[in-house]
């Protein structure tokens, strides 16, 4: 359990510097819902007799935005540090974990209402979110192993399973996606997305063999890998020589995000072999 506890840590550190160096240097979607007048108008003239030119000029300027991105910030910050701690107080570290998967929670919905308000990009999120949770649950005194595995299981299966979807064009294919796939493989559009449709159908193919045991190891070696590769996929695509710093800059956060959906497979898939069993 102790090899479990010390990656959980490690992998909501990741987490939370990600998103706080994502809030503090580049854009995060608050205004897909700050700036959505056909939900808030209403709201504002019900509870505050505000008109939405009132409040755009108040409460939803760009710079309070800009302030408010800079204190979650600073607030996901404040996790990742207090999450170095947890070696030494866990007591201390477990309600700020609780308090960064809720925050980062709202964070998906926010994302979700800004691409295309589909459920299956909330459930890409999955994973993202509920890490901080696995850290807390696998933290407590008393730990409940074949619960949190099922709890991972099915994490990293919504996040796979909604992955695959949008790369399927079960939804309008993310536009980022086509591109990372056309810069790292040599592929017209067109190739990319044949690939990306293959890459999907794969994906939930892993989603289902995951549930069922002859099934399940291979499933998550495929699941280790194309995690792996997809965490990279954009400093992969994006990062050039010449341009090292700032590109790293750009994108290197990203991959901070992502490591989390082959990490997590890689520790189940370790967690069934009897030779780990002590360490895990």
């Amino acid at each position: 359990m102790r090899l479990l506890r010390n990656v959980s840590a490690i992998l909501t550190f990741l987490v939370f510097l990600g998103r706080a160096y994502q809030h503090l240097f580049w854009d995060v979607p608050f205004r897909a819902l700050l700036w959505k007048e056909t939900l808030l108008s209403p709201l504002l003239q019900r509870w505050f007799r505000m008109s939405w030119q009132d409040y755009l000029s108040s409460w939803g300027s760009d710079a309070l935005i800009e302030s408010a991105m800079t204190g979650f910030g600073l607030f996901y910050l404040f996790c990742a540090l207090m999450t170095l701690l947890v070696w030494k107080n866990p007591k201390w570290v477990r309600p700020v974990w609780l308090l960064g998967s809720f925050s980062l929670f709202g964070l998906a919905i926010l994302a979700t209402m800004e691409y295309n308000a589909s459920i299956i990009t909330l459930f890409e999120y999955t994973l993202g979110w509920t890490t901080p949770l696995f850290a807390w649950a696998l933290w407590q005194k008393r730990v409940l192993w074949p619960q949190i595995k099922f709890g991972i299981m099915l994490a990293i299966a919504l996040t796979f399973i909604s992955h695959g979807l949008l790369a399927m064009g079960v939804v309008p294919v993310p536009a980022h996606f086509i591109e990372m796939t056309t810069l790292i493989l040599p592929l017209d559009m067109a190739g990319a997305r044949i690939f990306l449709f293959i890459a999907g159908v794969l994906d939930l193919i892993c989603s289902i063999f995951l549930f069922i045991k002859p099934t399940q190891r291979a499933a998550l070696l495929y699941m280790v890998f194309w995690g792996f590769i997809t965490a990279v996929a954009r400093v992969w695509a994006y990062v050039e020589p010449f341009n090292f710093w700032w590109d790293m800059h750009m994108w290197a956060f990203e991959t901070c995000i992502r490591l989390i959906h082959g990490a997590w497979p890689l520790l189940l898939w370790l967690s069934f072999h009897k030779k780990f069993e002590s360490r895990i």
